[in-house]
């Protein structure tokens, strides 16, 4: 695909600041049309996946072996 870029977001118990980064990240994509935005979680306990849900993006949760 041309110009397609993707971000990926690795985090781990970011509740404090995933709000913001992702926030940043659209923020730094707004005049590209084409773009996808992925938050790899690893493990978090806290309530890091419940506010990435709350935006636009695409979640993978790593799984424990």
């Amino acid at each position: 695909m041309k110009n397609f870029i993707s971000v990926v977001i690795p985090s781990f118990n970011e509740e404090k600041n995933i709000a913001r980064c992702i926030e940043s990240v659209f923020e730094t994509l707004r005049e590209i049309t084409k773009y996808e935005v992925i938050v790899v979680d690893s493990f978090s306990n806290d309530k890091t996946i419940e506010i990435a849900k709350n935006y636009p993006v695409n979640i993978i949760r790593l799984k424990k072996a």
